[in-house]
């Protein structure tokens, strides 16, 4: 049986805090909104969990919050019920990646 994505929690990422994302199935799930509705925010914060923050180079929007440094959690869950896992990424901390997947990794994901 696979992991999925069952929600996310974003404490602290660009313009959103103590949001909760989710729930999300086993399969593909399907995330739309109208613009500026933070899409693509979502999806950076998701590989930013996993992989690292970005650092700012530039004019490039890193998110990082105005009043806090980034932070949240991703929650996984096993198709057939058993032994959920989560990933969490705060300041200074290193990728939780090696206990989500063997398979996964930055090029994969983007």
């Amino acid at each position: 049986m696979g992991k999925y994505l069952e929600h996310i929690k974003m404490d602290a990422f660009g313009a959103f805090s103590n949001r909760l994302i989710g729930p999300f199935g086993p399969g593909m799930n399907v995330v739309f909104g109208r613009n500026e509705a933070g899409k693509t925010t979502f999806a950076q914060f998701v590989g930013g969990v996993l992989f690292g923050w970005e650092e700012a180079r530039g004019q490039r929007n890193t998110y990082k919050p105005d009043n806090a440094e980034r932070a949240g959690t991703l929650f996984f869950a096993k198709e057939d019920g058993s032994e959920a896992s989560q990933a969490s990424r705060r300041p200074r901390m290193r990728s939780p990646i090696s206990r989500i997947s063997s398979t996964m990794d930055a090029p994969v994901y983007t």
